[in-house]
């Protein structure tokens, strides 16, 4: 998350997520649209390469060089414990330990096959602005 010039991120060892990037999950949606036989199915939206929050993080803050960003890891029992006076951040500490439990599978070749796959990495994205 996002918060003027700091990227915060939550515990230490979140497990691998493929991200996928707002442009290359819109052209993927915008092509299945387009495409009859798509409707009624399943689709899976991935990005290339599993990032962990940290490492995705990192390589943005890095790729931003015109910006003075910062990196903040909050341990996540203080977040868990400040979760219960607050109801937003305790429903992120609670979709933050839903992803940790997680292992996301890769399940979207069928997707890149048909539509195609996302071309946006982190640096890319973060070029974009």
């Amino acid at each position: 998350m996002r918060r003027g010039n700091a990227i915060s991120v939550m515990g230490r060892k979140w497990k691998p997520q493929r991200f996928v990037s707002g442009v290359d999950f819109g052209n993927l949606v915008a092509r299945a649209l387009a495409v009859p036989t798509s409707r009624n199915r399943v689709l899976y939206a991935q990005g290339r390469e599993p990032l962990s929050a940290r490492t995705l993080a990192e390589r943005y803050i890095a790729a931003r060089k015109s910006e003075k960003l910062s990196l903040q890891a909050a341990p996540l029992g203080v977040m868990k414990f400040v979760g219960f006076f607050s109801r937003p951040l305790g429903n992120i500490v609670r979709l933050m330990e839903a992803l940790d439990a997680y292992d996301e599978p890769f399940a979207a070749k069928e997707t890149w096959d048909e539509f195609g796959s996302p071309n946006e990495n982190v640096e890319q994205y973060a070029a974009r602005g």
